[in-house]
């Protein structure tokens, strides 16, 4: 399949959090890109008013796949969407053949880095996210399409064993984010991370991952799983 022409319009779309870390991403970058921005829930399954031919950039894709099924009636030539909890081969299931789909690590506080993860399920995938992040002027890193790409995966596991830790009373919160901090210079704890990240999208992320592996690595923490129902980090 051949790749798209990059003149075609770009358009963001997902939750207003995410879509401002887009923006302060190309605001470094100084991106002459004209872009059209659009705020939506996660769980919107449809997106209306996109340009014919137009990319989208959809940052909560890997909540709601469905909605490749409504961008390729509705005339998008590709798209590149979140696809940590849900990889991309998954998710082109509900895509039409035609539709161009790759991959990348949109989760909160990933999108304001200065290096984009990215992912694919085939060549053309590839092409179509390398010309976008050339549009855009983001450096970016191909990785693996399975889930949890590499940073979301690494410190899903981080707290998930800090919850551990806090469930066998090893060690407080605070006390935990502190020698988090101190022992590894990491610019915040993995409780503070978990916040910043979504409750839900680190368990989400657990339960990807256990679903393919049966070693027992990726068993969730008791006290990580109550916390999700609760919806709070904090006791």
């Amino acid at each position: 399949m051949s790749s798209k022409d990059t003149t075609e319009p770009l358009v963001v779309v997902g939750e207003s959090s995410r879509i401002e870390e887009v923006r302060q991403a190309l605001a470094v970058t100084g991106t002459q890109e004209a872009l059209y921005f659009q705020t939506i829930a996660p769980s919107q399954k449809t997106v209306w008013a996109l340009p014919q031919g137009a990319i989208v950039l959809d940052l909560n894709l890997d909540d709601n796949p469905e909605r490749l099924e409504g961008y390729g009636q509705s005339g998008v030539s590709a798209v590149g969407g979140c696809a940590v909890k849900k990889t991309v081969g998954e998710m082109k299931r509900h895509a039409q053949p035609s539709l161009l789909v790759f991959g990348l690590n949109a989760l909160p506080t990933f999108l304001a880095s200065s290096l984009w993860e990215l992912s694919a399920a085939d060549e053309a995938g590839r092409q179509i996210g390398e010309q976008v992040m050339s549009r855009l002027g983001i450096s970016f890193r191909w990785v693996a399409d399975v889930p949890g790409m590499v940073r979301p995966r690494i410190l899903a596991m981080i707290i998930n064993e800090a919850f551990f830790s806090l469930y066998e009373n090893v060690a407080t919160e605070a006390e935990i984010d502190q020698a988090m901090m101190l022992g590894t210079a990491y610019p915040q704890g993995p409780f503070a991370w978990c916040q910043r990240i979504g409750l839900h999208n680190i368990c989400e992320i657990l339960q990807a991952l256990a679903r393919n592996d049966s070693s027992g690595r990726y068993e969730i923490c008791p006290l990580l799983l109550e916390r999700c129902q609760q919806g709070s980090v904090l006791s």
